[in-house]
């Protein structure tokens, strides 16, 4: 099974990188030293949230990746098991029929029941052979059945594991999709980029990012070559966070609700690999 820590990256979720700031000292007045606004002690303290949640994202999966592969230890430990069990167990009724036949053989002698003696004898170790084989077939079904239970439970466990992986992804999107309009700015970005003949589209969008993709249809002029006519439509069919792009030759699904459904089939192929 791939690691699972595959699965989840969040190029929004970075701490920002420290720096090394050379200052001069600017003789201030007294009253030009004010504690930090209200504003930038809430985005401080978003962005620590952030952090936290990326952090405890991850360790999720390595604990469930860590979990599997004790599992499967655990399993192979016990078909190991079960087949030397089996062998011995094998071994030993051969071995005791053989020793039979050869009591059996030195009482025949000793009578002088020669033909009594070899039919018996060979009775003797094709029972013990038909047992020893029937404890081997049995044991072989243990060990199928055995695989076929870890089988089944490895695929539980893989569905758990991307649907835990999907829940996860889909939480700290919305919460950057909530805390930061920026996010709506480069998802459409990336739509508009997979569009063909973008000069004129119609950018749809949830109402309540109807207001945040207008304040930044500049920035999409600017930043998109070739585009040179935006409209921007209000659809409540779409959630936050996404967009449907409308161009000429078609049109591109940049949903949320799209993206982590090709993430969960992104994820599911993982697992199956």
């Amino acid at each position: 099974m791939n690691s699972l820590s595959r699965v989840i990256k969040s190029s929004t979720l970075l701490a920002n990188q420290p720096k090394l700031l050379k200052l001069s000292f600017i003789e201030m007045k007294p009253e030009e030293l004010a504690p930090p606004s209200e504003e930038r002690e809430e985005k401080v303290e978003e962005q620590e949230t952030a952090i936290l949640a990326q952090e405890e994202a991850e360790q999720i999966l390595r604990e469930a990746h860590q979990t599997v592969q004790e599992l499967l230890q655990k399993a192979k430990e016990q078909t190991q098991i079960i087949m030397t069990q089996a062998k011995e167990e094998a071994r030993g009724i051969l071995q005791q029929a053989q020793n039979e036949a050869e009591g059996l053989k030195s009482l025949k002698a000793e009578e002088g029941y020669a033909e009594g003696y070899q039919d018996g004898y060979q009775a003797a170790i094709e029972a013990a052979r038909n047992e020893s084989d029937a404890m081997i077939a049995e044991a072989q079904q243990e060990v199928e059945a055995a695989r076929q239970a870890r089988l089944i439970y490895m695929q539980d466990q893989e569905k758990d594991m991307v649907e835990l992986a999907y829940g996860i992804a889909e939480k700290i999107l919305q919460y950057e999709i909530e805390r930061n309009d920026e996010v709506i700015l480069r998802i459409t970005e990336k739509a508009l980029n997979k569009a063909r003949d973008i000069s004129q589209v119609i950018i749809k969008v949830n109402p309540e990012d109807y207001a945040v993709l207008q304040s930044y249809k500049s920035d999409l002029m600017s930043l998109i070559k070739g585009l040179r006519s935006i409209n921007i439509e209000k659809d409540e069919s779409i959630s936050r966070g996404g967009s449907i792009i409308d161009t000429a030759y078609g049109y591109v699904d940049a949903r949320i609700d799209a993206q982590l459904e090709e993430l969960r089939r992104v994820l599911s192929e993982i697992m199956n690999r």
